[in-house]
């Protein structure tokens, strides 16, 4: 499969599909390698979702995550780890395809999207097993064993047209639990499709998106259970192994409604002989109390999160691989007042790598990064070369890690919606454009309400937290303004800037089919008019009606 779909991207290389990205070297382009212990490294990548850095003992949190603590005190921690779309799915596919979410291939994109028009990117870039590439698949090539476990969220949502489910079903009704575990079926099928020989303990979307109401809790010991299960299945076979565990913490629903949860509760049907994988539920609250901190839905997900790490993290040393594998910490974007923009607030995110005997324990590593760069990382990092002819965005970052001197200005972009991002150096540049449809019905007085086709903007937490969000053009300077509230466009002294760093944007996505107006800005946004729909959009968002926010599931 892997080389009938490289054949397609070589087509569609010929066809001007693929640019050359924003000067990254060529694919299939030969480079010297890093040295690593005998034999190839074997990789473990724990993906939480919606978390940020004040979560965690390493980041400046609480003093509630000591074996995360310790796995940042014993490997290496990236200072400057960037999203690239910051929600769930167009990061997951940045990670796994090494490429920009606007490249997505898939159907659904493709037909909401013509190449003639702006594209959004919301939770609508999903993995087409036929046409994409990914990290499984090159490492599943290459001879290693490779497995899945948690949270996809990469593909359509088909549950309630494919399955017989109703919100009130039992979970203990013989006839509920087998439709539960023909979806678990499906599910793990869908993950094998983009190159895993292991798929286990699957959560198609999120935790509070199945139709059976009662399956909508975490159930954290469900995927420790199915990535102790991978390292165990791995320790039969003589080959290496990648594993990621995706896990659904941060995000809602409230932990504490799942800690109280059966623990045999699964969205698979009932799971027996889950207890033991990890401490008892019940001790995760009085743990926190012993601490001196609140229970509540942040200090739960933590505490709940550490002990599933310690126990994919003790079943690597039982079984021997402790030396040599590359662990790594990291999650799909920071928290909800930048989640669905490209401020810092969403992009910015928290990540540790542990590898014995090849990356310095205690060290920080303070060069940007971006997640389309783990893809090549850890190619390098494997000694496995990207095939001949496949481009991907990302560019290896092993040898600066390993601490070559790094002399590449990195130029990091940034995708939601309708609006564009870069950040160079200390500069951060994010433009806002609606597709003209869209301005042309705010300008004729069509629409009473605007902001909502195709998902231009995210959702209302942004809204008071950055008071340009709204604006065509935004510069920033984060030396001093790491918060992102003084747009420094549209001042004279900072008008060259502005052009600098627009031109390297319009660079960038110039490598997409899909045009971006980054001069061309509609006089409308600068009107009366707009500032009414603008001052509309921020005073109607009423938090107390979020749950999940009303209730400080975030």
């Amino acid at each position: 499969m892997l080389s009938v779909k490289l054949k397609q991207a070589s087509l569609l290389l010929a066809g001007g599909l693929f640019a050359s990205h924003c000067g990254n070297p060529s694919a299939g382009e030969s480079s010297e390698k890093m040295s690593t212990p005998e034999g190839k490294p074997n990789i473990v990548i724990f993906f939480t979702d919606d978390n940020a850095f004040w979560y965690w003992g390493f980041g400046g949190g609480p003093d509630l995550s000591p074996n995360i603590d310790q796995l940042a005190a014993d490997g290496m921690e990236f200072t400057q780890f960037y999203a690239s779309s910051s929600v769930c799915t167009p990061s997951r596919f940045n990670l796994h395809t090494g490429r920009y979410a606007g490249r997505c291939q898939h159907s659904t994109f493709v037909e909401d999207f013509p190449d003639d028009e702006m594209y959004a990117i919301t939770w609508n870039t999903y993995m087409d097993p036929e046409k994409e590439v990914t990290l499984g698949e090159i490492l599943q090539d290459a001879g290693y064993y490779t497995g899945f476990v948690g949270k996809w969220h990469l593909s359509p949502t088909s549950v309630r047209q494919n399955f017989s489910f109703n919100a009130d079903d039992d979970p203990a009704d013989p006839l509920v639990d087998k439709e539960l575990k023909r979806l678990q079926d499906t599910l793990v099928n869908t993950v094998k499709r983009s190159g895993f020989d292991y798929a286990a303990s699957i959560t198609g979307y999120n935790n509070d998106w199945h139709p059976v109401e009662a399956v909508n809790v975490h159930n954290l010991e469900w995927y420790a259970r199915g990535a102790v299960d991978f390292i165990e299945s791995a320790s039969q076979k003589d080959q290496p192994f990648f594993l990621i565990v995706n896990i659904t913490t941060h995000h809602g629903p409230c932990h504490q409604e799942g800690l109280k949860a059966d623990i045999g509760l699964t969205q698979a049907g009932y799971i027996p002989g889950l207890e033991g994988v990890m401490p008892e539920r019940s001790s995760v609250f009085t743990r926190i109390e012993e601490k001196g901190y609140p229970v509540d839905f942040k200090t739960t997900g933590t505490v709940w999160t550490d002990d599933l790490v310690d126990a994919v993290l003790d079943k690597l040393e039982s079984s021997g691989f402790e030396e040599n594998t590359a662990v790594t910490f990291t999650t799909d974007h920071n928290r909800f007042d930048g989640k669905t923009t490209n401020y810092q607030g969403g992009v910015h995110i928290p990540m540790i790598m542990r590898y014995p005997g090849v990356l310095p324990a205690g060290k920080r590593f303070n060069e940007r990064m971006i997640m389309t760069d783990l893809m090549p990382t850890f190619l390098e990092m494997c000694n496995v070369s990207l095939p001949v002819d496949h481009q991907i965005d990302g560019r290896s970052m092993w040898k600066a890690i390993n601490g070559d001197e790094y002399d590449v200005d990195r130029t990091l972009y940034f995708e939601f919606g309708y609006s564009r991002g870069i950040l160079i150096e200390n500069w951060k540049l994010i433009t806002f454009r609606l597709p003209e449809e869209q301005l042309n019905m705010m300008k004729s007085g069509e629409v009473e309400a605007a902001f909502s086709n195709k998902g231009s903007v995210g959702y209302e937490p942004p809204y008071a937290r950055y008071p340009h969000y709204f604006e065509p053009d935004q510069l920033y300077y984060l030396e001093h303004d790491p918060g992102e509230q003084k747009n420094l466009a549209g001042k004279e002294e900072y008008e060259a800037k502005l052009q600098e760093m627009k031109q390297a944007l319009d660079d960038i996505l110039s490598t997409f089919d899909h045009p971006y107006p980054v001069y061309d800005i509609d006089p409308f946004y600068y009107s009366i008019e707009y500032e009414k729909f603008v001052k509309s959009a921020v005073n109607s968002s009423n938090m107390e009606e979020l749950y999940w926010y009303r209730e400080e599931c975030y």
